[in-house]
């Protein structure tokens, strides 16, 4: 490639005010439709910004409302259907499922525990928690298969804790279909608070789980 003289160099226009000049000719000789353009430009721009602060401050309202509902269900319950479309909303779903377990309206918070699962978006530890929930719920009515089958998802993909929490329900089952000796193995790769209580149990012990906090 033939290198540029210094008087070329000089001599050549330059880009940007070539493309800026076409822009002013044209503005002038349209200047109705440039208006029009320019509005819009305006209107997009600002409907833009105020879809974004309308959207952080509809996840702010969600937050509040979240954590004023406190424990009663109705509140929960009114509070994640109006701000459904939000992660904190989300969350008061699976809060509810808590409560109507706690409640011992197992069907309640099987549906509600699955509804969290199919609508978190993402495997975090609420994920695992509405698992943890939902596995218990199904304990609870005697479907040892389903509750399974959470249970060993969340054994296999869990934090730790989780993990040891769900190793140890699944021993529960278990122990209470007559499969003794696998609960026992299952125990012994168990650790953290969930290991010293599968050390503490016997076989022939009927196992029953302890009380889990869940997402508040």
């Amino acid at each position: 490639m033939a290198k540029e003289t210094r008087k070329e160099l000089l001599n050549s226009q330059d880009e940007f005010i070539t493309t800026t000049g076409s822009i002013i000719k044209w503005i002038r000789k349209y200047p109705g439709r440039s208006i029009a353009i320019g509005l819009i430009t305006v209107i997009v721009i600002g409907s833009s910004i105020g879809f974004f602060y309308w959207r952080q401050a509809r996840k702010d309202h969600a937050i509040t409302a979240y954590f004023h509902a406190g424990e009663e269900i109705s509140m929960v319950h009114d509070a994640s259907a109006r701000y459904a479309d939000t992660r904190a909303g989300k969350l008061g779903i699976l809060k509810e499922a808590r409560l109507h377990f706690e409640q011992k309206d197992y069907d309640k918070a099987i549906g509600l525990g699955n509804q969290f699962i199919n609508t978190c978006g993402h495997k975090d530890i609420f994920y695992y928690q509405a698992l943890i929930l939902t596995a218990a719920a199904y304990m609870e009515t005697k479907d040892h298969a389903e509750a399974l089958t959470r249970l060993e998802n969340c054994a296999g993909s869990g934090s730790e804790d989780l993990r040891n929490q769900a190793l140890f329900y699944k021993a529960i089952i278990l122990n209470q279909t007559d499969k003794k000796a696998e609960a026992q193995e299952i125990l012994k790769n168990i650790s953290g608070d969930y290991g010293k209580l599968g050390k503490a149990m016997q076989t022939e012990a009927q196992i029953q789980p302890e009380e889990t906090v869940y997402a508040e």
